[in-house]
């Protein structure tokens, strides 16, 4: 019967970090959108109003992708080296998902 292989957590501080960070990463880059939206807009001067719809659906998508990335780098960092999985934890998790 092979062995079971299991991190140490030496090996696995550095991927929690990373996935922590890229989560990080994800949540910060929201205003960084919101800002192109906005600088869009602005440049079309008069033409503002045939942009707006569009740039406001590149922002409410782009947020949305934005979320769901976050959320699943946040998920895999508190994951990585966990084998054990709290039902409860994952129902509390789950249950404030965004519907795509």
């Amino acid at each position: 019967m092979a062995e079971d292989l299991v991190m140490t957590d030496t090996v696995a501080a550095p991927i929690i970090e990373h996935f922590r960070d890229l989560s990080a990463e994800f949540d910060n880059s929201g205003m960084e959108v919101g800002g192109h939206r906005m600088d869009t807009i602005t440049a079309c001067g008069e033409m503002s109003q045939f942009v707006e719809d569009g740039a406001n659906a590149y922002l409410i998508s782009w947020g949305q992708t934005l979320e769901f990335c976050g959320e699943t780098a946040a998920l895999i960092a508190g994951n990585t080296n966990v084998f054990e999985i709290s039902l409860e934890r994952l129902d509390t998790d789950l249950s404030h998902l965004p519907t795509i």
